[in-house]
């Protein structure tokens, strides 16, 4: 009994992995994501034609800070600076280099020199009083998912936040390793080991299940949805309410927990379902 509840949850998950995948990655003119549009931009910039020379280092990790709002350049000096000098250094100036050092990193993530200085040296850019700004996990990991095609976990909020999520909910099924609470080079064999555990096998489909799980249950769904579409769920799910005492992003779940025909705003029938799986993870409380 408990191997078929063990066999029937992995399928679950790697369901909603597929399903995540299929919302976020859908290509034409008019059903292409935000998300999908940024990452074909910053794809870009990793073409196997080019190589990893110092200034094309600076650039992707530029991009790739203003996209997903890392705030090195916002918040230290010279971070960029020092963390592309690390990785040029590692790589040789060469990306399929750094791209094979990855893989067998992620293969033994505790022996791989490497990589695992690259994550652990604490000297990326200064404060302004000039002392060390410290590690870049957010940041290093975002620019290996890129560099191997997608096949690098990324270290994020997000990405933490809903593996704790399915740890705890099914954790007698899983049996999944608890996360340190700060950065830990153990992270990346925690991610590895749902990713297999579950049957995904897609590092790129594990890493849009978390990112979509935690934005939904955060309430945050402008990623996905088009101008129209959000405005209109918006506006239902803030009609007659009091935005002071509460904030939109809560409102939107709670409309959404409590409305049982999504038809009506969704016309993607895996959008829904994965709104209903989201919510699952969450504790609304009703106004």
């Amino acid at each position: 009994m408990y191997f078929c509840i063990k066999a029937k949850i992995m399928e679950k998950l790697k369901e909603y992995a597929e399903l995540a995948h299929n919302i976020l990655n859908k290509n034409g003119t008019s059903a292409e994501t935000n998300y999908l549009q940024s990452k074909n931009i910053i794809s870009s910039f990793f073409d196997k034609k080019k190589n990893g020379d110092l200034k094309t280092v600076i650039s992707r990790l530029t991009l790739i800070d203003s996209y997903y709002s890392t705030q090195i350049n916002s918040k230290r000096l010279f971070g960029i600076d020092d963390l592309a000098k690390k990785i040029f250094e590692i790589s040789n100036g060469s990306d399929e280099i750094l791209r094979n050092k990855c893989t067998k990193f992620l293969e033994t993530p505790e022996t791989l020199k490497d990589i695992k200085d690259l994550f652990e040296f604490k000297k990326y850019g200064i404060h302004k009083n000039g002392e060390s700004a410290g590690q870049a996990p957010s940041l290093i990991s975002k620019y290996l998912y890129f560099l191997t095609e997608y096949n690098f976990p990324i270290y994020d909020t997000l990405a933490i936040s809903s593996y704790e999520k399915i740890r705890l909910k099914f954790k007698d099924e899983l049996e999944i390793p608890v996360l340190m609470k700060e950065f830990h080079i153990s992270y990346f064999a925690c991610l590895t080991q749902l990713d297999f555990c579950t049957g995904i096998k897609k590092i790129d489909k594990l890493d849009n299940l978390l990112w979509l799980l935690g934005k939904f249950t955060e309430g945050s769904f402008s990623i996905v949805l088009d101008k129209e579409t959000y405005i209109k769920l918006t506006q239902l799910a803030i009609y007659g309410k009091n935005i002071k005492e509460t904030t939109v992003d809560d409102l939107i779940r709670i409309y959404l927990k409590n409305n049982d025909n999504l038809q009506e705003i969704f016309k993607d029938n895996d959008l829904i379902k994965f709104i209903q799986f989201s919510l699952q993870f969450v504790k609304i409380k009703n106004n």
